[in-house]
C-alpha cells in the first residue's frame, strides 16, 4: 500500500483528539466525533496544518455528515492553499478498524485519503500506536498494519520551549 507520508504535529495531534472529544461532553449520551484534517501537499506527503470540524449528526456508535456540512466546510477553504488530506474520528471503545459504515461514508474518498479513528472517544491522550490508521487505496479504505503505521502518519514535534532554567536569580 503506497501512500502519500502525512505528517502533524503533536499540537495538532492533540487538538485533533480534543475536538474529537468535545462530542462526548455534548449532552447525556456520549458520542463518536470527527474533525477533517487539511493542509498542504507535495508530490511525496501531506502536511496537516488546519483542523475543521463539520456539522455532524453523531450517536453512541456513529456519525454522519450531509453533503451540506460537507460542502460548508470546503468553502471555508476555497480560495487558499489547503486541500483536504484526511480526517481523524472517534470510536467508543477499544476497536480501531473501520466499520462497515465507516467504509462506504468516510467523506475523503480520493486516493491515499488518511482516515484515523481514535479510541474511546478519545477520552484519554492517545498515541499514533493505539489507533486505527486505514488509507483509501484502489477504491476502498484498508486498514494499516499496526507496525506500519508510521510509515504513513507521522507525529512531529510541533511546539517545545528548550530554555535552559536559570539557577541564579542575578541572571
Amino acid at each position: 500500500m503506497q501512500s502519500k507520508k502525512v505528517y502533524i504535529t503533536d499540537v495538532l495531534w492533540e487538538r485533533s483528539r480534543r475536538l474529537l472529544n468535545s462530542f462526548a461532553a455534548v449532552g447525556s449520551e456520549a458520542t463518536e466525533g470527527i474533525v477533517y484534517w487539511f493542509g498542504f501537499e507535495t508530490a511525496d506527503v501531506g502536511i496537516v496544518t488546519t483542523l475543521l470540524v463539520p456539522d455532524a449528526t453523531a450517536s453512541w456508535g456513529c456519525i454522519s455528515t450531509s453533503a451540506e456540512a460537507n460542502a460548508e466546510v470546503l468553502m471555508s477553504v476555497v480560495g487558499t492553499p489547503l486541500v483536504l488530506i484526511g480526517q481523524a474520528h472517534s470510536h467508543p471503545g477499544s476497536d480501531v478498524s473501520h466499520s462497515p459504515i465507516d467504509d462506504r461514508q468516510t467523506f475523503p474518498r480520493f486516493e491515499g485519503a488518511i482516515s484515523v479513528v481514535v479510541p474511546h472517544f478519545a477520552r484519554n491522550v492517545v498515541g499514533l500506536q493505539e489507533c486505527g490508521v486505514h488509507r483509501f487505496v484502489d477504491g476502498a479504505y484498508k486498514n494499516v498494519p499496526p507496525r506500519e503505521n508510521e510509515d504513513h502518519l507521522v507525529v512531529l514535534l510541533g511546539e517545545h520551549n528548550f530554555r535552559k532554567q536559570s539557577k541564579s536569580k542575578s541572571q
